[in-house]
């Protein structure tokens, strides 16, 4: 008996080591015969994993994607340079950024534009290199769904996590602890591996338009456990901009609808005045406030009854960007200098002192501020680029996720800066990867 246990035991061994090792050898197989494409997977993927390492001088700066980009740019710098050289999508909003650091880092060659400038570089040359892969993949669009696919799993893994590790009283570095947040009390947002709570939000907002509407090889009930994952992980981050996933939705399915373009942007102005003001001001019947550190109880915007609207450092960030512009509208005042001149602006007595001295925390007047005026010709490229993208680029089947993740993008800037986001600039590059495919696709019909 017990040498029949015995020879069933190692008839399971033996079998099992043969499952691994052909399980094994045909990953090894596809790692080999795709290298770019698993590259271009795993990348894509990492970029939700912002702030997994921590170095004492280089703080959150160096992650798995920063060192991917670094093996792409070494292996590939031929490749890039002839990208940059050939035309490409968004080649004029990309080229008109990178003027924009080259005057930025001249006129202001001082320390904090140094450090900002390089980063801002860095963000020019992420969806280039993503795109010069995205020519060289065997089969770009399953590489890129595949890495979106791994980010969507990630992002409520990670979220579950970060949490656990807070709960179980390991750390509190991947949480943000806050006493007396806005309208909700002393709370604990989770920010997962990424630098803040909206952070979070950003990624797996695209990670939702993305199950929603691009057509994936996977089962209903698995897209549905997908996205009730990542709307339990959108919820812990106590975050206000939850609010713009279904405006985007809703805009987004207009613009892709071509004779309701007006609509579409009287859409979009409703949504950002409305998403402007749960954010920049802070509404309470209280007859006396307490002190807050985001609140400038000194002021009342306006008053409805007893209802009155109080300025929050948001509204304040917005006032002095606004002042700097004012002062500083051709070159602005130097990319990495907003919250020195915020001291100014406190020395000066225009901004409340019991604020704190914040970077521009959003996408328009703060990098208008830091750049100057011209810095809207940049904007203005980017949306007409996407909108020719939309119209013209790209095929029916990518045009929800593209419009809805845009639409988003160009709303959450209006409260956070994502300008920084390592995502939104390799959102650029799938969205470039896309159009590419789709113009290569319509050759091959054309000539065969």
């Amino acid at each position: 008996m017990e040498k029949m246990k015995l020879e069933i035991i190692n008839y399971f061994c033996a079998s099992t080591n043969k499952m691994n090792y052909k399980s094994i050898s045909f990953f090894q197989k596809k790692i080999k015969s795709e290298p770019v494409d698993w590259l271009l997977t795993l990348w894509i993927t990492s970029a939700v994993l912002e702030a997994l390492f921590y170095f004492p001088i280089l703080q959150y700066k160096v992650q798995i994607f920063e060192i991917i980009f670094l093996l792409v740019v070494f292996f590939y710098a031929k490749d890039i340079i002839f990208v940059l050289k050939s035309p490409f999508p968004l080649k004029l909003p990309l080229l008109i950024y990178f003027l924009f650091i080259i005057i930025n880092l001249i006129i202001f060659f001082d320390k904090n534009t140094i450090a900002g400038n390089l980063g801002n570089f860095y963000t020019f040359l992420i969806p280039i290199t993503i795109f010069t892969l995205g020519k060289k993949a065997k089969n770009t669009s399953v590489a890129i769904d595949k890495g979106l696919l791994f980010a969507s799993l990630l992002m409520p893994i990670s979220c579950l996590v970060s949490y656990l590790i807070y709960y179980f009283g390991i750390s509190e570095a991947y949480v943000f602890k806050y006493i007396d947040y806005p309208y909700l009390g002393d709370i604990v947002r989770v920010r997962r591996f990424t630098t803040t709570p909206n952070e979070v939000v950003f990624i797996s907002s695209i990670c939702i338009f993305f199950i929603l509407f691009q057509p994936l090889v996977i089962k209903r009930s698995y897209k549905t456990i997908l996205l009730i994952a990542l709307s339990v992980a959108l919820f812990f981050t106590f975050s206000k901009e939850i609010i713009i996933i279904p405006i985007a939705i809703f805009i987004g399915y207009i613009l892709t609808k071509t004779n309701w373009v007006l609509f579409s942007w009287v859409s979009t102005i409703v949504a950002i005045i409305f998403i402007s003001m749960i954010t920049f001001l802070y509404f309470s019947n209280e007859e006396e406030l307490k002190e807050k550190d985001y609140l400038d109880k000194t002021e009342v915007v306006f008053q409805v009854k007893k209802i009155k609207a109080y300025p929050t450092a948001y509204f304040w960030l917005n006032r002095s960007g606004r002042k700097m512009i004012g002062e500083h509208p051709f070159f602005g005042v130097g990319f990495g200098n907003f919250s020195k001149e915020i001291d100014q602006h406190k020395l000066q007595g225009f901004y409340p002192k019991n604020l704190p001295s914040l970077r521009a925390h959003d996408n328009y007047i703060g990098l208008i501020a830091q750049y100057g005026l011209g810095f809207l010709l940049f904007l203005g490229t980017l949306i007409f680029s996407f909108r020719k993208t939309l119209r013209n680029d790209i095929s029916k089947e990518k045009k929800m996720f593209v419009a809805t993740s845009l639409v988003f993008i160009l709303i959450f800037g209006f409260t956070q800066l994502s300008y920084h986001s390592r995502w939104m600039w390799v959102f650029f590059g799938i969205v470039m990867v896309y159009v590419f495919e789709d113009e290569k696709k319509k050759k091959q019909i054309k000539f065969s």
